[in-house]
């Protein structure tokens, strides 16, 4: 229809790894897919349940080859991420790893 434009959603979806006998809860974050619209709101949300679980950080992993992956890195880095080292043999070649400490 004429006049009328798409609202693109963003879907942020998270998995909690349990406790451990000496650590907190691991929080892990999936972004949006490329081309999804960016909404602070959503990952606001995600980090406000990991920390009513008690986790201390959560994790995110980026495809490097995705087509916003500069700006997305950015984006997220004015909102208290960063890009951080890979942990050996859970972090895959082609994915950058980004933390949040919560």
């Amino acid at each position: 229809m004429p006049g009328m434009h798409k609202e693109l959603l963003s879907s942020w979806r998270a998995a909690v790894r349990p406790r451990g006998s000496d650590s907190s809860p691991q929080f892990y974050v999936s972004a949006p897919l490329a081309g999804k619209a960016f909404r602070r709101e959503g990952m606001a949300t995600l980090l406000d349940v990991a920390e009513e679980l008690g986790c201390e950080q959560a994790r995110m992993l980026l495809y490097k080859d995705r087509c916003d992956f500069e700006a997305l890195v950015r984006t997220l880095s004015f909102c208290g991420w960063r890009l951080c080292a890979p942990i050996a043999n859970e972090t895959p070649k082609s994915c950058a790893q980004l933390v949040y400490e919560l």
